[in-house]
């Protein structure tokens, strides 16, 4: 969490407090992030599957939402490196793709949850 989180820090260049899918900023976060871990990045592809899924909880105001605050670029790395680790192969172990994005996500129900009981003001606590 405290790579992503000073990675976050890094990209977030006009400190905003969000980083954006359609600026290319989320994707270059995470790889940035799987970078400083010597970690090989997963495709543009798994990461907007597993982004899609932290942005389900979209509002009536802005129904096409396509950027994340800290913490969910936070979860979001989580959810990609517990993927990245445990892969769902469909069976008990061994084989299966590199990466598979995690299904239901909890990570995903994580984050809307906590941004759901309201901000505890703005990053999220380091572990």
């Amino acid at each position: 969490a405290r790579v992503a989180l000073q990675a976050y820090r890094v990209h977030d260049i006009e400190r905003r407090g969000f980083l954006d899918w359609h600026k290319g900023e989320v994707l270059v976060f995470v790889e940035a992030v799987f970078q400083q871990l010597l970690v090989v990045p997963p495709s543009e592809a798994a990461v907007r599957a597993v982004f899609e899924r932290f942005c389900e909880d979209a509002t009536p105001m802005e129904p096409t939402t396509t950027r994340l605050d800290a913490k969910g670029c936070v979860c979001l790395t989580d959810a990609l490196l517990r993927g990245t680790f445990f892969p769902l192969d469909g069976g008990g172990g061994g084989g299966g793709a590199p990466f598979a994005p995690p299904s239901p996500s909890s990570a995903a129900a994580a984050h809307r949850a906590s941004t759901a009981g309201g901000d505890s003001g703005g990053a999220p606590q380091a572990a």
